[in-house]
């Protein structure tokens, strides 16, 4: 972070107030749009589990941040470890966000065609 201004250093720093905000609310939104997806297509109550992904996800996020702070700001070295941790964490995070999206839009696509709902149990 040696290449960036102070005034650089500040703005990323003042970013992660919303940084910290954002996960809680996509992970509710989330949670919520596929808990109604579920319910609207009768999906079995054993996929509930799939539930879990949203908050998940958002952790994921947390964790992220968690590294990225300090490594801004210089309380942590910028080594190997906390890197790719903080890599992992980006890549289970959109990778849960990118099958959150491709789940909703089936269930969505699935709303829209009659007669394809099964039972919730």
């Amino acid at each position: 972070m040696s290449s960036l201004t102070p005034g650089q250093v500040s703005a990323l720093k003042g970013h992660f107030v919303l940084d910290f905000l954002h996960p809680v609310w996509y992970g509710a939104f989330a949670l919520l749009l596929l808990a109604w997806l579920f319910e609207r297509n009768q999906v079995p109550g054993r996929f509930d589990v799939v539930l879990w992904a949203a908050p998940i996800m958002s952790l994921f996020d947390l964790l992220e941040n968690l590294v990225h702070l300090p490594l801004i700001t210089g309380h942590l070295e910028a080594s190997a470890l906390p890197v790719a941790f903080a890599a992992a964490c980006a890549t289970l995070k959109w990778s849960l966000a990118a099958g959150f999206l491709l789940l909703s839009l089936a269930l969505i696509l699935r709303m829209l065609i009659p007669g394809k709902t099964a039972a919730r149990t």
